[in-house]
């Protein structure tokens, strides 16, 4: 479980992220969402120890992050940030980063290829596998990246912004993945800016305006749309199994 624990993070006097209090349950899926600049990716850089909170803590099974080993974070957190170079590997061979905190001297061994192997299948990549990176479209080199996550067989996946520059196909099926591996008992986190797909793919919601949780709860919840409704300055119908956002009053 991944727990915040009156977390305050700062970027000079400005401070980005304000006693935040949440828990992220192993088993379900969860966004992050709020209006740009509300602390978003300044969580799950605090959630992946990349930041140091101000205040508070965040925790992982009752244990700090910040004061987690390196290699041992690395193996316990994995973090996709939104924005990402394009380096000069294959596929293979960027997917296989993802073992690198469980090698030793370097060397891949039989286990690390058998996750290498399952990242590339669950990610539908097993056929470009010996692919350059820089051939393909940026949907493709999404998944590729996020089958380097699944490789890193981490406790806790934190995805910044996991659908962008993907086809709405495409994103269904990043969704119904990610929900496939948090039933596995994975705890995973994501922020996502598209809010009608938030309210339909995730299992549970965390909402920031301004650097501080507003609410959290199932899509369903009553008080959890209504905060949206409010901090987004819109309004949410639902329609069937989806959503509809639309202007106050229409």
């Amino acid at each position: 479980m991944l727990r915040f624990d009156g977390v305050t993070c700062a970027y000079g006097a400005h401070r980005a992220l304000q006693d935040a209090t949440f828990e992220v349950q192993p088993g379900l899926l969860y966004g992050l969402i709020g209006p740009n600049g509300s602390g978003k990716t300044t969580t799950l850089k605090a959630a992946a120890g990349l930041i140091a909170p101000v205040r508070g803590q965040v925790l992982l099974n009752e244990q700090a992050v910040q004061a987690l080993p390196p290699r041992q974070r690395a193996r316990q957190v994995a973090y996709m940030p939104q924005l990402r170079e394009t380096p000069d590997m294959t596929v293979l061979q960027l997917v296989a980063c993802g073992r690198h905190p469980w090698q030793r001297f370097g060397r891949p061994g039989a286990d690390d290829r058998q996750h290498i192997e399952k990242a590339l299948h669950l990610c539908s990549l097993s056929g470009c596998a010996h692919r350059p990176l820089r051939e393909l479209s940026g949907g493709e080199q999404q998944r590729v990246y996020l089958a380097m996550m699944l490789a890193q067989d981490a406790q806790v996946l934190l995805l910044d912004e996991p659908v962008n520059h993907l086809d709405p196909a495409r994103q269904l099926e990043v969704f119904s993945l990610l929900r496939t591996i948090a039933l596995a008992g994975k705890t995973v986190l994501m922020t996502v800016h598209n809010l009608p797909l938030a309210l339909q793919g995730c299992d549970a919601l965390i909402v920031l305006d301004a650097g501080q949780v507003a609410a959290q709860g199932a899509p369903a919840d009553p008080h959890l749309s209504q905060t949206i409704q409010r901090v987004f300055g819109i309004a949410l119908h639902q329609a069937g199994p989806g959503w509809v956002v639309t202007q106050p009053g229409d």
